[in-house]
């Protein structure tokens, strides 16, 4: 019988949610940077949440599902 293992991750969705969210707040920190009167605070508090948005997605681990199917031969007679 011949065999063979898949693997596939299955978290990666939760990885893109995170850097999609990292890039919204970056937007965000941009355009109060952008102001007229800027407020530090602000720009501060998005720094922040900046940071720990992607400290989150550099320590992310991945989830990795692994499969072996076993296909039987074809002369075996098992379908």
């Amino acid at each position: 019988m011949e065999s063979y293992v898949s693997e596939r991750v299955t978290n990666l969705s939760d990885l893109e949610t995170t850097v999609e969210m990292a890039l919204l707040t970056e937007e965000e920190l941009q355009h109060e940077m952008e102001k007229a009167r800027a407020s530090t605070d602000r720009i501060s508090a998005l720094a922040k949440k900046l940071h720990d948005q992607l400290q989150m997605a550099k320590d992310f681990e991945l989830c990795i599902e692994r499969r072996k199917t076993i296909c039987p031969d074809a002369n075996s007679g098992l379908l």
